[in-house]
């Protein structure tokens, strides 16, 4: 036999994006070696500091390594440098491209919490909707995930979709008025795709205010006394909040035959 082995393959174990403590590679040969020791083979690390080869556990062309990840973040790959067959032919040519682990020890956090639906600050919808944005894609957002606060009391959390960065939240408003504030709050089960769990809440950008009470007219005024001669007289009419539609439709005139509204102008 003078056949030099050549590595077939050195395969992942493990999810390759990870926290994890160690990771796991499967090496296959072309043909059997009587041994492989952390000697034929060799890390190339990226970002971390203090990995290490573990002693290869295997027979024949198929071997086991663990690697130590060591701490910080980035990445890491086995290399096979050298390595004999039982006839003692040496490697072919050395093998650098196996799979990559990515070593992601960053917990994910909310980016923004902001109206979706309504978009409008001021409401008397029945329910509301927030779209929350992390900086990275997560799993196992839910209702948990998430606190109201402001002072409409009777507000409750109603239902959570989405996926990856994008979730939307919607709320119930509830009967009373007041304001409405969305905030994430830490949360175990929300990881990211190296299992890094939610570990800092978030105060929401932007809120709700719930409208239920109905304008209500506080004055209307005459810019002359009574009686009068004039032709023409205007009337300042007052409302408790801001408003808008009021058109002559709105108004009804009482008293002198033949009165009619010339206009209406004016806002808020």
């Amino acid at each position: 036999d003078k056949t030099a082995p050549t590595v077939v393959r050195v395969t992942a174990l493990d999810d390759t994006t990870t926290n994890a403590a160690t990771v796991r590679y499967e090496i296959e040969f072309s043909e059997e070696l009587d041994s492989l020791s952390r000697d034929d083979l060799a890390l190339a690390v990226s970002g971390l500091v203090g990995s290490n080869i573990g002693d290869p556990v295997g027979s024949g062309t198929l071997w086991t390594v663990t690697i130590t990840t060591g701490s910080g973040e980035g990445t890491l790959r086995l290399d096979v440098v050298s390595a004999t067959d039982k006839a003692g032919n040496p490697l072919a040519d050395p093998f650098e491209t196996g799979d990559v682990y990515t070593i992601d020890r960053t917990a994910p956090t909310v980016v923004s919490i902001l109206r979706n639906t309504p978009s409008a600050e001021r409401t008397n919808a029945p329910t509301v909707s927030f779209t929350v944005t992390f900086n990275e894609s997560v799993t196992g957002v839910d209702l948990p995930t998430f606190a109201l606060s402001g002072t409409a009391s009777e507000a409750t959390l109603e239902s959570v979709t989405g996926s990856g960065t994008i979730w939307t939240v919607v709320v119930a408003t509830g009967g009373i008025s007041g304001t409405i504030r969305l905030d994430a709050v830490a949360d175990a089960n929300v990881l990211d795709q190296a299992d890094n769990a939610l570990e800092a809440g978030y105060i929401g950008d932007e809120s709700y205010t719930l409208d239920l009470d109905a304008p209500e007219v506080k004055a209307i005024e005459v810019d002359v006394t009574s009686p009068t001669r004039a032709d023409m007289v205007t009337f300042t009419i007052t409302f408790t909040e801001a408003v808008e539609g009021v058109t002559e439709s709105a108004l009804e005139l009482t008293g002198t035959t033949g009165a009619t509204i010339a206009s209406v102008s004016g806002s808020g």
